[in-house]
């Protein structure tokens, strides 16, 4: 009859073959033989370990130690389990027992500096991981500590050191090749990150989180498509891997599909609940779709989760500002700071914050701050750009803008691989326009046309084609492109709304030639049948592009213009088409609102718009494309402003340098539209009797 002990024997190399579940019965049935053998105890806590079961894998150890507590070994891996069980206290003392018992057991000092890292007791830590070490150089996951340690007492140095010394005894240490990758992924050597990361993957084929380490690599380098297959082979290998999930939606997120990103953030949320990372995640899409309760619910509850974190204040204080809430926004960006000081990002909101309350230098000081701590962060220059703008200091303000442009990842492709115009000698060179900031940019700054002209440039403009023609309607020479045109050669390129800060404009520079855009002489009389003769036709826009959710402040509602119709001798005309139609119908009786058909061409945008604009008496319109078409075209254009306006218009008066004809209606408080449409309805009045 084989003996007891030969089972034990055959457990442990069946934990050694990793046929954890045909040991752990084996295990089982030895107890059961002999339930007073503390080895018999031992090897089923070594079994129920393996198979995932700490907590019954501790109770199996302490049964073991109940009968013999001389064993060292015992007290190492029931301090394994206690750490497995997340019980960092109690495994500290069940390895220091295993270390009274046998002074010089080096993986008990490993575990040591295990359970104190966990403990964030990195002093202590780091003595023992060194004492683990100088008994076994060969404890490669002592080293892996060691480096752990190194790295969160900041000597990212020291750490690589150690790692690089550890790769050097065993080149095929995965889990180093991933640390190594670590550390230089937190230096912002996202190449490098890349490379140690595919090492640890060649060796290590099927951990889930080196896929998922590789995304955020990739996603760090502007590589979204990598990162999404990369985090997709982590969730193949791991459906339950949480933050994988999370991580995934963070890249679709930037490649603006959000209904997808939202779909994987949901399911991030469902596979971990209490995740706090996820629901942060889910949080900030969740404000990109303008669900801005969703949003702060779930940044709320990441905030309960993990309450120390600083990015998740940051994050719902951003979803305030979106919303305009810029002081309770202040407050949970003053908290973002106390956790952490020096965090770019929370000034610079804070700074955006404090400048739709009207405390500019505050919100200077917020974004000095934020480029103070972070020197290459772009965004904070282009705030603190634009509210030097605002305040008229556009010297500064261009000088931000272009520091802020020099910052940005160039895109790939041959466009962008064509110098950009800052200025230079145009006599005899060619430039390549266009405009990626909408089509209020475009009518505004097509006015420096002319002056690229005069310089001796060729100029072309790179755009939809369905806008041509109303650019055309300008007469400048210029060559339209819908596509760019492989194997051309341009001397320079510029965005339109690049083009002022190129040529220094100030408040006193600003081009004229207004108007510079006209309506097509074949569609004037469309809209005139269209139009009552007996009344003044005033033209209203209350809402523009709801892409950006921050800007929904600009906008109205259509029930707000009421008082306006109610002047005598006023018919308002609808010029609102896309986003807040839908509030026509409810509205359009009691306003007597002419809503002109939808016959409008759709193949070139606003020719019609231009046509009715031209024919109407007044325009009436929120910050918006419309504000500039009229402008542009020097038809009487009222523009209804927030409290802080978007910088071109300035922070006094009525009367815009960009557009004679236009006159700014602005709000005296946050939020506060009746002020301004009262004050458009005596301006409608005074109109009516000077007339």
């Amino acid at each position: 009859m084989k003996r007891l002990e030969s089972y034990v024997d055959e457990v442990i190399a069946l934990i050694n073959q990793r046929a954890y579940d045909a040991a752990a019965e084996m295990a089982r049935q030895l107890v059961e033989a002999e339930p007073n053998v503390a080895m018999n105890l031992h090897v089923y806590g070594l079994a129920l370990l393996s198979q995932g079961h700490p907590e019954q894998a501790v109770e199996a150890f302490n049964r073991a130690v109940a009968i013999d507590a001389t064993n060292p070994a015992t007290f190492l891996k029931r301090g394994d389990a206690l750490m497995a069980c997340q019980r960092h206290v109690r495994a500290l003392k069940s390895y220091e027992q295993a270390i009274q018992l046998s002074p010089k057991f080096a993986v008990a000092f490993q575990g040591m500096g295990d359970a104190t890292m966990a403990l964030g007791d990195l002093a202590r830590a780091e003595k023992n991981y060194e004492s683990a070490l100088s008994l076994n150089e060969g404890l490669h996951d002592a080293m892996l500590g060691l480096s752990a340690v190194q790295l969160q007492k900041g000597d990212a140095d020291a750490a690589v050191r150690t790692l690089e010394s550890l790769l050097g005894k065993n080149p095929k240490h995965a889990l180093a090749w991933g640390s190594l990758g670590s550390i230089a992924y937190q230096l912002g050597r996202f190449e490098d990150a890349i490379e140690s990361y595919q090492r640890a993957i060649e060796l290590k084929p099927d951990f889930a989180p080196m896929y998922d380490n590789l995304g955020m690599a990739f996603m760090a380098l502007g590589r979204p498509e990598d990162a999404i297959a990369q985090h997709s082979k982590a969730i193949e290998l791991s459906p339950d891997f949480a933050i994988a999930w999370s991580r995934r939606a963070m890249a679709k997120r930037s490649m603006a599909n959000y209904a997808a990103a939202l779909e994987d953030a949901d399911v991030g949320v469902q596979k971990d609940p209490g995740n706090a990372m996820a629901l942060n995640i889910r949080g900030i899409i969740h404000g990109d779709l303008g669900r801005f309760v969703e949003a702060q619910q779930d940044l709320r509850a990441a905030i309960q989760a993990a309450p120390d974190v600083p990015e998740f204040w940051n994050n719902i204080g951003s979803v305030l500002i979106d919303r305009g809430h810029y002081e309770r926004a202040v407050e949970r960006l003053d908290r973002a700071i106390e956790l952490r000081w020096n965090y770019a990002e929370a000034h610079s909101n804070r700074g955006l914050a404090m400048q739709n309350l009207r405390k500019f230098d505050f919100a200077e000081n917020a974004f000095d701050q934020a480029i103070k701590h972070a020197p290459r962060f772009p965004e904070a220059y282009k705030r603190r750009a634009n509210l030097k703008l605002l305040q008229g200091d556009f010297q500064q303000g261009w000088h931000d803008y272009q520091n802020s442009l020099n910052m940005y990842r160039p895109k790939e492709g041959a466009q962008h691989a064509i110098p950009r115009w800052e200025g230079q000698s145009l006599l005899g060179k060619s430039i390549l326009l266009s405009e990626p900031n909408g089509f209020g940019d475009l009518f505004q700054f097509w006015r420096y046309v002319p002056t690229l002209i005069a310089m001796g440039a060729d100029v072309f403009f790179l755009g939809a084609p369905r806008i041509f023609r109303l650019l055309q309607s300008s007469q400048y020479n210029v060559r339209y492109l819908e596509q760019f045109p492989e194997g051309k050669q341009f001397d320079y390129r510029a965005e339109l709304w690049t083009l002022p800060m190129a040529l220094g404009t100030d408040a006193g520079s600003i081009p004229d030639g207004v108007p510079y855009l006209h309506a097509e002489k074949d569609r004037l009389e469309t809209w005139q049948r269209i139009l009552p003769l007996s009344t003044r036709n005033v033209g209203i826009f209350w809402q523009g592009s709801t892409k950006r959710w921050m800007d929904q402040s600009r906008f109205l509602q259509l029930a707000d213009l009421l008082p306006l119709a109610e002047v005598p001798g006023v018919r308002l005309v609808s010029l609102q088409q896309g986003a807040g139609v839908e509030q026509i119908d409810a509205a359009k009786a009691d306003m007597r609102l002419i809503v002109p058909d939808e016959s409008r061409d759709a193949d070139y945008a606003f020719l019609d718009t231009a046509a009715l604009i031209q024919r109407l008496d007044l325009v009436v319109t929120v910050d918006s494309a419309i504000a500039h078409l009229a402008g542009a075209m020097g038809r009487p254009t009222w523009v209804a402003l927030k409290n802080v306006p978007d910088w071109r218009w300035g922070l006094e008066g009525d009367a815009s340098p960009w557009y004679p004809q236009t006159r700014l209606f602005r709000q005296p408080r946050l939020g506060d539209w009746t002020t301004v449409i009262a004050d458009m309805r005596d301006a409608l009045l005074t109109r009516r009797s000077a007339r």
